[in-house]
């Protein structure tokens, strides 16, 4: 019996779509079954997943065969029979509302699991003593934001990697790849401290519709939590994730026919479109406000809801004034946060107005303002507020400041 797998190689770009909200999205799988007739088949293709992040409106299938939903959420195709000409195409197409969100009630001490690995999630004493370091042992969710902030910020980008699918101890050593790169050093990371994980392939827009792939972690007392660390999201990622099949990692991630003839070939397409998208801040206040006399900006970021949240906290300056940064960042039940950046008064002259364009986001909460620095007296730095430092053109500063309600 011949065995075709037609393993799903995942290729996506640097950026993901911005829209934390709500959106439709349809998926469509179409696999093409050539080779003598009268040749045996039997097909199983994944399609979609039916989880707490998206939920199927519909699917349809043609021609009509049969589908089911496995323990995990899994979609998948079966079809069973003879090829009755040269060319079979079976098509499946699932209607998808996807809105992530989280319910975290509290965050648990890490487990003390012994997990398993596969080949390509095998870590090295590398792996497991910077997992060491990254973990925080009366914190699950920090542990996994540390771990999926490092990753992200460890690793290159580098579509030259696509289709190499490299073991988590070469993408460790080589500091680059793709989305399964990422995943893979990831994977290997948090099953080294202890936490279960599970491989996702799926879809995201990145800019244009593309295969990706992302982790889903066990939380104790909470479930599975989705982590991508190559856009660097967790918990709530950007709407455009739609997860089509879990695995431990990328080699389990495929579709599969089995055959009589050796002549009989498979190949498979896949589309996805979306119908609509919007946005939601669910519950997170952002602001930005600048002291003229300091020359601090301040951005507030306030947690409205009674639970744990993550967000994806993006910081943007104009050239010449600072860098871009973006980061995973967990907020408590009914958290006030505050990150202050501070600019160095020999930018500007004096006697001179200036505009600076600011923007931050925390998910869907953004605020996209132009403060005002006027030079015409010399600024008085209250006594409480620490004067920013002379490093380099540009900040200097970066205080944090949790004030808890």
């Amino acid at each position: 019996m011949k065995r075709l797998i037609l393993l799903l190689f995942l290729l996506s770009f640097a950026s993901a779509s911005d829209n934390f909200g709500y959106s439709r999205v349809s998926v469509e799988r179409v696999w093409t079954i050539e080779g003598p007739v009268g040749s045996s088949i039997d097909f199983t293709g994944s399609l979609v997943v039916n989880n707490s992040n998206q939920h199927i409106i519909s699917i349809t299938t043609d021609p009509g065969i049969d589908y089911e939903t496995n323990k995990d959420g899994v979609v998948t195709i079966h079809y069973q029979g003879e090829l009755n000409s040269t060319k079979m195409v079976l098509k499946a197409t699932a209607l998808v509302n996807v809105d992530y969100d989280t319910n975290i009630l509290s965050d648990a001490p890490l487990p003390e699991n012994n997990l398993s690995f596969t080949n390509l999630t095998e870590p090295n004493e590398e792996i497991e003593t910077e997992a060491r370091l990254l973990a925080e042992k009366d914190s699950t969710l920090n542990t996994i934001a540390n771990m999926a902030n490092w990753v992200n910020d460890y690793l290159e980008y580098d579509l030259a990697c696509w289709g190499e699918v490299n073991p988590a101890q070469v993408v460790f050593e080589e500091q680059r790849g793709v989305c399964v790169e990422f995943s893979h050093l990831f994977i290997s990371m948090a099953r080294s401290a202890g936490l279960e994980t599970r491989y996702v392939s799926g879809y995201v827009l990145a800019p244009s519709w593309q295969p990706h792939a992302w982790v889903e972690v066990n939380v104790p007392g909470y479930g599975w939590l989705p982590v991508d660390p190559t856009f660097n999201q967790a918990g709530i990622l950007d709407s455009s994730h739609v997860a089509m099949n879990y695995g431990d990692d990328q080699s389990t991630s495929y579709d599969i026919l089995l055959t009589d003839n050796t002549a009989v070939t498979m190949t498979a397409q896949n589309t996805v479109t979306e119908a609509f998208s919007n946005e939601d801040p669910k519950g997170i206040l952002l602001s930005i406000d600048f002291d003229n006399e300091t020359y601090i900006v301040d951005v507030s970021i306030t947690n409205e809801r009674p639970e744990y949240v993550f967000g994806t906290y993006v910081v943007s300056l104009p050239e010449g004034y600072g860098t871009d940064s973006s980061s995973i960042m967990l907020l408590s039940p009914d958290e006030n946060t505050h990150r202050y950046y501070g600019f160095n008064r020999s930018l500007f002259d004096d006697g001179y107005t200036y505009s600076v364009p600011i923007y931050a986001s925390f998910n869907d909460a953004r605020d996209d303002t132009t403060i005002t620095i006027s030079t015409n007296d010399a600024p008085k730095p209250a006594a409480d507020v620490p004067k920013p430092c002379a490093v380099s053109l540009f900040l200097l500063c970066i205080l944090c400041a949790r004030v808890l309600h």
